[in-house]
């Protein structure tokens, strides 16, 4: 998980779930925001909501396209390294956040001198807030905001650095799950700007991804080919269905009836 951005990386790489392989697919974000969304409605944790708020967040801010289709992936490797873009030394962190604001989040996230990563350090979390804040003789409360204003900072200095190149391909069957997610989203978290993205998307697929009535599979740089396959029409449709639920609009040809 993306601490700082929001989204789920595509797998861990070690027993401890700590190394990710650092690429974002979008189907992940897909399918781990509807898990996410599903978690909160059963078990009313506010943390599983903030998780899929983010997820949902982050895939409109990076992946979504200004046509409007969502892209397939943000790649793992930027500058030749996997990784560089989403790591920090324990230095970089405590330049942008200061002596004290900076020990409070290193204690939170893990982050040491030595580094848990090749010499640098991946954002996670050993213990829970609660944990932290006794250790700092402080209350949780107070420790989460600060951590909230940390995390705005230091993604204002990461996105300022060489970003991992993006796979700009719209495909139809996964921008049908996240249509699906968005959706539901909208429904459970009671934010529009969800339902909003995800009938950008289904508007972008039903004009510019289709021929002749047919869906097609892929798009990219102005150009749709490859007649749909099953997972295509599957997933697009649940995601109509559910965005149907979530806006009561219908849509044909990617033009909207109330």
């Amino acid at each position: 998980y993306d601490h700082l951005g929001g989204g789920i990386a595509r797998y861990s790489t070690d027993p401890e779930w700590l190394v990710p392989h650092f690429e974002k697919m979008l189907y992940d974000q897909a399918l781990v925001s509807a898990i996410y969304l599903e978690a909160f409605q059963f078990m009313h944790r506010q943390l599983y909501a903030a998780v899929a708020r983010d997820i949902l967040r982050y895939v409109i801010r990076d992946l979504q396209t200004p046509e409007g289709g969502f892209c397939s992936a943000r790649d793992a490797d930027s500058e030749d390294q996997e990784g560089k873009y989403y790591v920090w030394s324990k230095s970089e962190v405590m330049d942008v956040l200061g002596p004290r604001v900076g020990a409070l989040f290193c204690s939170y996230y893990d982050v040491t001198d030595a580094g848990n990563w090749e010499g640098k350090n991946i954002l996670h979390i050993p213990r829970e807030a609660e944990t932290v804040a006794r250790l700092h003789e402080m209350e949780g409360e107070e420790l989460c905001k600060i951590l909230a204003e940390a995390r705005a900072k230091l993604l204002e200095v990461r996105d300022k650095r060489v970003p991992p190149a993006l796979d700009d391909k719209v495909l139809a069957s996964w921008n049908g799950l996240m249509i699906s997610s968005l959706a539901r989203g909208a429904s459970v978290l009671g934010d529009r700007n969800y339902a909003d993205a995800a009938a950008r998307a289904a508007d972008f697929i039903l004009t510019h991804m289709t021929k002749n009535g047919r869906l097609l599979r892929t798009w990219r740089a102005g150009q749709a080919h490859t007649p749909g396959y099953l997972d295509d029409h599957a997933f697009l449709a649940e995601g109509l269905l559910d965005l149907y639920e979530a806006t009561f609009e219908q849509r044909v040809g990617g033009d909207r009836r109330a």
